[in-house]
């Protein structure tokens, strides 16, 4: 096992210090597994990745991490192997190419959060055997994976695009329709009270007259990623909300989404889901929640999010 994870480095180009080890219950540590096996450790690690997201923290010093910081590796082995064999897809088929073990590095990334500690949550199992079942829950999982990964190499375009799909396939959404989507939005979120809150935005006073603060977010993120999606430059829909603040709203309330669906069926809410459920329509009432609340010397030190959070966190109903 030390000759295998010596090949994997950190962003300093020293070994990792430690990783997840993932088995079947019956089977060894160094069982060879089946194509469809291997899938499953896949979707097992997209599980653990999205339990992980759900429970980051934004605008802190920790407990930040993104999509990459859960990546998996199924790799084959034989003992006493000196190197490893490497395969590459390719549109037109594949190629390998066999590096030694003094010169396999497999390092990690700059823009992946590294994480110090690890404990598997209580939604981790039940959105695993929920994906095992649901394909449209299953599609819905990945697709907010792949927008939450901060890699370099994916636009926020892109972001946008994958983070309306999550929506749209957890709600059973076919063809994109942009006031389904909204509806179906603020359907799943009836059980939480609608905050007295009037929205500091500017020009959503009649957009949200119209359709109310939930579903008018769904409707303006929905309605800029067609907008995108469809070949206009970012920017060209006057969106009341930035891309920005969509994808960081977005972020926050689809893990609160599927911990407020799964508890139907076995998850419990904890308090801190109700009181962050509570917080949304605060945030979405915001005149801009990305902004800096305190600056010292032209650097922020405390952001509205923060702020909104730290205010209102004693005066959240969460008795529903």
């Amino acid at each position: 096992m030390r000759s295998i994870l010596s090949s994997y480095r950190d962003q300093h180009d020293q070994p990792i210090a430690s990783a997840t080890l993932i088995r079947f219950a019956d089977r060894s540590w160094s069982a060879d597994l089946t194509e469809d096996e291997i899938e499953r450790v896949f979707g097992l690690t997209e599980a653990l990745a999205f339990s992980g997201l759900a429970e980051r923290e934004f605008f802190t010093h920790s407990g930040y991490c993104n999509r990459d910081s859960f990546t998996g590796i199924v790799q084959r082995f034989r003992p006493g192997a000196s190197g490893a064999s490497l395969r590459s897809r390719r549109r037109d088929g594949g190629t390998s190419s066999y590096w030694s073990a003094e010169l396999l590095r497999v390092r990690q990334e700059p823009h992946i959060v590294e994480l110090r500690g690890y404990a598997i949550t209580a939604l981790t199992a039940p959105s695993f055997n929920a994906m095992e079942t649901d394909e449209g829950f299953d599609l819905a999982i990945r697709a907010f994976n792949e927008a939450n990964t901060d890699r370099a190499t994916m636009s926020q375009t892109h972001e946008l695009i994958s983070t309306v799909s999550a929506f749209q396939q957890l709600f059973g959404i076919r063809g994109g329709d942009v006031a389904s989507t909204a509806r179906s939005f603020a359907d799943a979120l009836t059980r939480v009270p609608l905050a007295s809150v009037k929205p500091k935005k500017p020009r959503s006073e009649e957009f949200v007259a119209r359709r109310g603060l939930r579903q008018a977010w769904m409707y303006d993120m929905a309605t800029m990623r067609g907008s995108v999606a469809h070949g206009n430059r970012q920017g060209s829909y006057p969106s009341i909300w930035s891309v920005q603040e969509h994808l960081l709203l977005a972020a926050f309330i689809f893990p609160l989404l599927v911990k407020l669906r799964l508890s139907a069926s076995g998850y419990t809410l904890t308090r801190e889901d109700r009181l962050e459920l509570g917080l949304f329509d605060y945030y979405l009432a915001s005149e801009n929640v990305l902004a800096p609340a305190n600056e010292l010397d032209g650097v922020a030190t405390s952001h509205v999010w923060s702020q909104l959070r730290a205010n209102l966190w004693l005066e959240i109903d969460i008795d529903w």
